[in-house]
């Protein structure tokens, strides 16, 4: 019995008497497919369970569905795209805060994940988006690849972690050859150019363990304006650098997620009757709770 069929059956003895969330593992997932599952049945399967107040998510902590309350109201705002973008994308389910966008909603996309093993995990799971196996770089970058210790390149194979290891030395590199790994260089601009993605997006996702900054460098904000940006900022970067770079190019923060995630609103976007709807249907949530 796979992680759908289980979950209908506690539904069945208890019964949804509020909002459910749950999130399966990534092993559970990658069983159901084994088994024999299609992405046609886990999206049919995903679809019902909303309709029933039951919410999958496969963010860390929730993080995608804290997203969705957001993106609901874009979903059907014709002067946004059901597009999104997620760098760091990992295997694809696994912390993902795009796959429920992709099996939930139908939306496209693009992947992008420096871990070769990682990227064509994404390919065989994801098969709707456009998936890049590079490492993001700011425009002034000028090399072709980028050589660093990635994570799944040493110890972290399990959890199929994602990104660069930041706390790797050279010198430590140098001395351990076994852990250089390497990956394409690419700015944001480049592959979503090449990915033929729409001007206004709907939801970009950085998590690109302290590189996001490198990241927003090498988007240009007037060719691509996603309407949600969501940023990981870590304890040790300074987050008020982040703060005005956006708002330099039109973003205001409108919710802070978890201790180091920033969810970030184009300004039109903020100012919309959406963005009101969002604030009603949120201050109408806390009134109730």
């Amino acid at each position: 019995m796979n992680f759908f069929d289980e979950l209908d059956e506690y539904l069945i003895e208890h019964g949804p008497s509020r909002a459910v969330w749950t999130q399966p593992s990534f092993e559970e997932v990658q069983r159901f497919f084994e088994d024999g599952g299609t992405h046609e049945e886990v999206k049919y399967r995903i679809k019902k369970f909303s309709a029933d107040d039951v919410y999958i998510g496969f963010g860390l902590d929730g993080l995608d569905l804290k997203v969705l309350k957001y993106l609901i109201p874009l979903h059907a705002d014709k002067n946004y795209n059901n597009f999104y973008v997620e760098a760091g994308a990992n295997n694809g389910i696994l912390q993902s805060n795009t796959c429920i966008l992709d099996w939930g909603l139908d939306w496209k996309g693009v992947l992008i994940e420096p871990v070769k093993a990682n990227a064509l995990s994404c390919v065989k799971y994801r098969p709707t988006a456009d998936i890049w196996q590079a490492a993001l770089v700011s425009h002034s970058y000028n090399k072709k690849y980028i050589e660093g210790s990635f994570k799944d390149s040493i110890i972290e194979i399990k959890d199929m972690s994602s990104g660069l290891g930041a706390g790797c030395t050279d010198e430590h590199l140098k001395n351990n050859p076994e852990l250089v790994a390497k990956a394409g260089a690419r700015t944001l601009t480049e592959i979503l150019q090449k990915s033929n993605a729409p001007k206004n997006i709907g939801f970009l996702s950085l998590d690109v363990e302290g590189y996001e900054m490198e990241a927003l460098h090498g988007l240009d904000f007037d060719k691509f304006q996603p309407a949600l940006i969501l940023l990981e900022i870590g304890p040790e970067k300074d987050e008020t650098l982040y703060h005005q770079f956006l708002e330099n190019h039109g973003y205001g923060i409108i919710e802070k997620l978890t201790e180091k995630d920033y969810l970030y609103f184009q300004n039109g976007a903020i100012h919309s009757a959406n963005y009101y709807k969002i604030k009603g249907s949120l201050n109408e949530q806390r009134r109730n709770n």
